[in-house]
């Protein structure tokens, strides 16, 4: 499951769909937008909070590797690269930059400890969020149950 899929009680598939229609800026804000009413008080909402700051410290480094060309620049172990972007009225620029290795692990070893601090997260996310339910949802509320029958959109054989 993602935290996001925790917060909004539905599957992980179904929560991949929307994020993916979603800008990264808007993503966060969708996740903070839940996150201040079903995790208000709890001790997981500071944890969240922390998190979701060190995720937005880290998309210019990231972006800065994924969205790039990459290529041997020469024997000592420095790699170049070749950022390119396009702009609104069709000015092509391109940048490059040297990068060292150790640059690149070090950002890869952080993505890593993000990453499964994610998921150890979602996990307290998930039991604050059921905690929430039980304590304001009126009793007649549907409960999110974890079935293909209470998620039929994502059940390929059933219209």
């Amino acid at each position: 499951m993602t935290i996001l899929a925790e917060l909004m009680e539905t599957k992980s598939d179904t929560a991949m769909i929307l994020s993916a229609a979603l800008e990264t800026r808007h993503h966060r804000d969708l996740i903070n937008s839940f996150a201040a009413i079903r995790l208000k008080g709890q001790p997981v909402a500071e944890k969240l909070s922390k998190f979701m700051s060190e995720l937005k410290g880290m998309s210019k480094e990231r972006n800065d590797v994924i969205h790039a060309l990459w290529w041997d620049a020469d024997e000592s172990n420095n790699l170049r690269i070749e950022r390119m972007t396009m702009r609104n009225r069709g000015a092509f620029s391109m940048k490059m930059k040297p990068v060292s290795t150790r640059h690149l692990m070090a950002i890869f070893k952080k993505i890593q400890i993000l990453t499964d601090e994610g998921h150890e997260l979602t996990k307290e996310v998930r039991e604050s969020v059921r905690t929430w339910r039980r304590k304001y949802s009126p009793p007649d509320w549907p409960q999110f149950q974890e079935n293909e029958a209470h998620h039929q959109e994502s059940s390929a054989s059933k219209p």
